[in-house]
């Protein structure tokens, strides 16, 4: 589609998705159950610019979990409309505070971090991009990078057997829960092993307490986001897109579960 990039043209529509993609940090590794040092990683890397010149497919950059566009409430406004917040920016005279401060509490001086990722062209490019900024932003820290197919990551992932994942995940169902359930202990999906108490304590609520209460579920459901995201249990990157080329001869309904035009049901003007 790049030869397209400079163009506004009619049938040309870019689609966000409802899938992000992550860093999940193996906290069980002393390293990386060091908050400072996941903070350092998060804020040096310059997601939009992997969005701007990697991706160049319509991707957002994500400093937060639940993406955008994304369970609206009775009157329509999304749940990042409420939240309205992004957490960990980057920031690299931060980032290089932080990873000092990780090395004096860890007793480094340097450290080499693998980053374990799934085949596919966009997944390598990405992770690739990573790699550089990692290692060119925060002096003496290495990475390496590990790739296999899908299903053998993901088991790789759910054994505990890497240090930086790059994962996905598409939601389930059209609410926060579908994302926010997935980092909480002991959870299949929590790959990285990440806890908080009152990350834990709100998920209760939310599913007890909170039930039939939107306006303190949704408070509720906010504060899980800022504490995940404010601890680095994850590093978020991007929000996907699809970009389509689209006759203007036709129009194209859109998927409210999926967020995709319907090409097969195509409608000609």
């Amino acid at each position: 589609m790049n030869q397209y990039d400079d163009q506004q043209t009619p049938d040309r529509r870019g689609q966000r998705e409802q899938a992000q993609y992550y860093l999940d940090f193996n906290t069980q590794l002393e390293s990386l159950s060091n908050a400072n040092l996941r903070k350092a990683i998060s804020l040096t890397i310059d997601k939009q610019a992997i969005c701007d010149y990697i991706l160049k497919d319509g991707s957002m950059p994500m400093y937060f979990l639940i993406p955008q566009q994304f369970a609206p409430d009775e009157n329509g406004k999304t749940f990042r409309e409420s939240a309205d917040a992004s957490y960990l920016v980057t920031d690299q005279e931060q980032a290089k505070e932080y990873w000092e401060t990780a090395k004096q509490e860890l007793g480094i001086d340097s450290l080499e971090l693998n980053i374990l990722y799934s085949e596919g062209s966009t997944a390598e490019l990405v992770v690739a991009e990573i790699q550089a900024e990692l290692q060119t932003n925060l002096e003496g820290l290495t990475s390496t990078l590990s790739v296999a197919p899908k299903s053998e990551t993901r088991e790789a992932a759910q054994s505990g057997e890497f240090d930086i994942y790059f994962a996905s995940w598409g939601k389930d169902y059209e609410d926060p829960t579908t994302y926010l359930d997935l980092f909480i202990s002991g959870a299949r999906n929590n790959y990285g092993q990440w806890n908080n108490d009152r990350y834990d304590e709100l998920h209760d609520l939310i599913y007890g307490e909170y039930a039939t209460d939107s306006a303190k579920r949704l408070e509720a459901m906010i504060e899980q986001e800022q504490i995940l995201i404010e601890d680095a249990g994850i590093c978020p990157i991007y929000q996907s897109a699809t970009t389509y080329l689209l006759s203007t001869k036709y129009t194209f309904p859109l998927s409210t579960a999926t967020r995709n035009y319907l090409l097969r049901y195509a409608v000609k003007n």
